[in-house]
């Protein structure tokens, strides 16, 4: 047996729990998201939801505040994509578009013929010259990741980092398929090959989108040293002030301290992946 494939499959059994990272920022912020998601709009199901442009802009605003999407640094860069995704929503449930667009990877139906663009290849908002600030993948990405619960992936730059290191770490015999800038088809279509990979290398492990992100993104958060939204304030408190140990800190945690032993064989591997980038 892949001892690495064991670990990784330990942690995601680990993070099913119902109270897994339930005293994270994170998480809080995860839930809160969610229930503006499910509060506002009108529909019977969640994915035959149909939000006015407020609401969709609200849940935008919310969205970029939690996540430093940086979109409030352009000029009615907001306002652009509500009303762009607003145009799509009159047309068909976002849900349903994302949905789709999972399976087809077709730009086609996010096109808007009376502003002459598409959803993920358009530019949003200006700067104070007037210039063009180009796109917004990744708040596109968790807009969809919320609308659909949990179930498109993130454009995130932990991840595209993470993905080579984890394809790595995993010891698949195949080259890692390369995610490009900006380029939402190739991001899926490159977890895809990974989930699938990992699933039938490893008997009994089953992994989706929400899943894979939080695997990546908790051990990049490791290898970043940027511990405050997967830790408890207590628990952060007892690492930055009193200077405890953090595999201490997690006595109690068997999942994180999992993390912390898989963030042990990522890291040296995310650095040398991101020192090649940057020469």
């Amino acid at each position: 047996m892949n001892e690495n494939l064991r670990l990784i499959k330990e942690i995601v059994e680990g993070m099913k729990s119902s109270n897994f990272g339930s005293g994270s920022v994170y998480e809080k912020d995860k839930q809160c998201i969610k229930k503006m998601f499910d509060s506002l709009g009108t529909g019977s199901t969640p994915c035959s939801k149909v939000y006015t442009e407020e609401e969709i802009y609200i849940l935008l605003t919310v969205i970029d505040s939690t996540y430093s999407t940086q979109m409030t640094k352009r000029y009615y860069g907001t306002v652009e994509l509500a009303n762009v995704l607003y145009e799509l929503n009159t047309k068909k449930p976002l849900c349903q578009l994302f949905t789709d667009f999972l399976k087809d990877k077709n730009f086609d139906p996010f096109f808007i013929p009376k502003q002459g663009t598409n959803l993920f290849t358009g530019n949003y908002g200006i700067d104070k010259n007037g210039t063009n600030k180009g796109k917004a993948v990744s708040l596109i990405t968790k807009f969809a990741y919320f609308v659909t619960d949990f179930q498109f992936p993130i454009y995130d730059s932990i991840v595209t980092e993470l993905y080579k290191p984890f394809w790595t770490f995993c010891g698949f015999a195949d080259k890692p398929l390369s995610i490009k800038k900006y380029d939402v088809p190739s991001l899926i279509t490159a977890i895809d090959v990974f989930i699938a990979k990992l699933e039938k290398e490893e008997e009994g492990i089953h992994i989706d989108y929400d899943t894979f992100d939080q695997l990546l993104w908790r051990t990049g958060k490791i290898c970043r040293e940027n511990f405050s939204l997967i830790l408890s304030m207590e628990q952060y408190i007892d690492y930055k002030r009193k200077k405890t140990p953090l595999p201490k800190v997690l006595n109690e945690d068997q999942t994180m301290l999992k993390f912390l032993a898989l963030a042990s064989h990522i890291c040296p591997l995310y650095k040398k992946y991101k020192n090649k980038t940057n020469k």
